[in-house]
């Protein structure tokens, strides 16, 4: 019995809104999960299927981390995607 290859490309992408009165930046990944971060004290909160599940200060944190997290919710979106049914 030969077996077949299966290849998946991971979308690592996200919706990024600024608002700028507010200080607030808010990150959408497939309409999953949702990070709110106040760019004024650097504290960013998660959310999935809009439950809050995490809330932390970043402040520190350099552009690279802050990406670094953002890629990292990103791929665990696209692997909850592929392993749930449609």
């Amino acid at each position: 019995m030969e077996q077949q290859k299966v290849s998946y490309t991971l979308n690592l992408n996200w919706d990024t809104e600024h608002d700028n009165a507010r200080g607030i930046m808010t990150h959408s990944f497939s309409g999953i999960v949702k990070v709110v971060t106040n760019i004024k004290t650097d504290y960013v909160k998660v959310f999935k299927y809009d439950n809050l599940v995490n809330a932390f200060d970043a402040s520190g944190w350099k552009l690279n981390d802050y990406t670094k997290f953002l890629a990292g919710l990103a791929a665990d979106v696209a692997i909850l995607q592929l392993v749930s049914p449609n």
